[in-house]
């Protein structure tokens, strides 16, 4: 079976999505740093947000007693 796309497409991909993702990363992290580097600077830079959120207990979405009513002019045309 013959692979779907050859080595030097494969390539080009690769350095496609790679800039890309230098481009998103421009500003916000130092990609110049080893992967592990990287993920630690990610965890001292973010907040305590996603622990206010699960502190906050949302365990369900409010959903609306009222019923569907037709629109005000589909009501008038009598």
């Amino acid at each position: 079976m013959q692979p779907a796309f050859s080595p030097g497409s494969r390539l080009n991909i690769y350095y496609m999505v790679l800039e890309k993702l230098s481009s998103f990363a421009e500003g916000k992290y130092d990609t110049s740093l080893p992967f592990h580097d990287i993920a630690t600077d990610y965890e001292a830079k973010r907040t305590d947000a996603l622990q206010q959120i699960e502190d906050m207990a949302i365990t369900k979405r409010i959903i609306s007693t009222c019923r569907d009513r037709p629109h005000s002019s589909m009501a008038r045309s009598v």
